[in-house]
């Protein structure tokens, strides 16, 4: 087990009816380089579970309820029919659900990144960063070649640096004004 550095590598098994766990402790301050804003996490441990949309997603509601509803003020649920088709990830500190995120493909193909939350508690810690890069690697092992998400407007200087573009269109979700944002990508599984 390593420290997060900015990149993780793993594979995903086979069969992903079952939840694919990567783990990454962080043993002391010198495994954990505070380039990346990582140096708050001495002594922790950081679990990352993928869960598709048959399985128990009960933290990942949790922290979406959290940043969505109670912070931000949604009063729509944050529940949706995406749900059931995506692909779910949830990162653990010590045991604690602390960020989570989705990615799934629509009926046209395109792949769609979304809910993506961080706990307030462990913001500027590089966990969006994390949780947006796992997603994104996840969505190219399945072929995307386009990645699309919905950013609140506040947000959209975080997604850009992820690489990803404003296309211009702009619309609302309850009270919020949000962009259209597209990330191209080379998907892992072509020669």
């Amino acid at each position: 087990m390593t420290a997060y550095n900015g990149t993780v590598k793993s594979t995903r098994p086979p069969d992903r009816s079952r939840p694919h766990v990567l783990s990454i402790a962080a043993v002391n301050d010198a495994a954990m380089p505070s380039a990346v804003g990582w140096r708050r996490f001495w002594r922790t441990f950081m679990e990352i579970r993928f869960f598709n949309g048959r399985d128990d997603l009960t933290d990942a509601f949790f922290v979406r309820d959290e940043v969505f509803t109670k912070e931000q003020g949604f009063t729509i649920p944050d529940v949706d029919a995406f749900d059931a088709i995506s692909d779910h990830m949830v990162v653990y500190i010590d045991g604690k659900p602390a960020a989570t995120g989705r990615v799934y493909r629509d009926e046209s193909g395109a792949f769609h990144i979304g809910r993506i939350a961080v706990l307030k508690q462990y913001r500027a810690r590089q966990l969006g960063r994390l949780v947006m890069e796992r997603l994104e690697v996840l969505a190219r092992e399945q072929g995307a070649e386009k990645i699309v998400l919905g950013a609140q407007l506040y947000a959209i200087p975080f997604y850009e640096k992820c690489g990803f573009t404003g296309t211009g269109e702009r619309f609302f979700e309850e009270f919020c004004e949000h962009e259209t944002l597209v990330k191209t990508v080379t998907p892992f599984n072509r020669t």
